[in-house]
Order: C-alpha cells, then structure tokens, then sequence
C-alpha cells in the first residue's frame, strides 16, 4: 500500500509540474556507480547526433536527498532540477533512489527528462565540485 500511495502521489506531482511547465518529459534510468563517494551533484546528458558528434542536451541538478519511513519501509527520496544546455530550469522533480544491496554507494534511480521533443542516442557523464566524469561507455535511446 505504501509503494502504490508514493507512486500515485509521485506520478501526480509529476503531472502537476508538466501541466505547468507544458514540457514533455520521459524516463531515463540510471546507475551512478559513485554516488556517495564522489559526491556527485548532477548527470550531465549528452545527444549522440547521427554524425556521431556529441552535444550538450542538459542535465539533472541534485538539489537534495530526504530520508522517507513509510509503513515501516525507508526510502531516499532525490529531489532535482532538469535544466536545459543554456541553463534555463524546467522543472523540479522527486525520484527514489535505489541503493545496490551489494554496493550501497551505487544507485539506481529513474529520472525525467526533457530531450527537447528529440528522440535519440544519449550518453551521460556526472559532475561534483571537482568537474565532470568521463562520458559513459553505454548510450540510451530515448523515445
């Protein structure tokens, strides 16, 4: 019963940002290795162009992590900021993130984002104070 109410309240919330904001967004899960230990504030998004050129497409600021009990269950909940490649802010979103039972400093999490209405080949690096990680190998295709 918990994860079905945060998930209804976290699509809702969703739909009120969007409604608001008019952007299309779409999910766009991801694994940050090093999350804790490199104290990582945002994911950079890269566009994989068909020349195989890549460009900037924006990035998802971390603005802060809440620890969430519900029903006995707690949960880490991220809040950031889909920004577009000239800086302007989107809107503001909440996902959960998922720690790795192994390895908890690696999370999973899905995150919104807006590719500007360009479906495509996407790759990420991460950032922190100290710059940004080196692109990742993998690449998405985002619809």
């Amino acid at each position: 019963m918990g994860n079905l109410f945060r998930g209804l309240a976290t699509g809702l919330l969703a739909v009120c940002v969007l409604a608001i904001t008019a952007c299309e967004t779409r999910p766009l899960q991801l694994i940050i290795p090093d999350f804790d230990v490199a104290s990582v504030d945002g994911v950079e998004i890269w566009r994989v162009e068909s020349t195989g050129q890549i460009t900037a497409a924006g990035s998802l600021a971390f603005v802060g992590i809440q620890a969430i009990a519900t029903n006995g269950e707690n949960m880490e909940v991220l809040e950031y900021q889909v920004v577009y490649p000239g800086g302007g802010v989107v809107a503001s979103f909440h996902t959960e993130l998922i720690r790795d039972a192994v390895n908890p400093d690696s999370v999973r999490a899905v995150f919104q984002f807006d590719p500007q209405a360009q479906p495509g080949w996407y790759r990420v690096s991460t950032y922190n104070a100290a710059g940004s990680s080196p692109l990742s190998v993998d690449q998405k295709y985002v619809m």
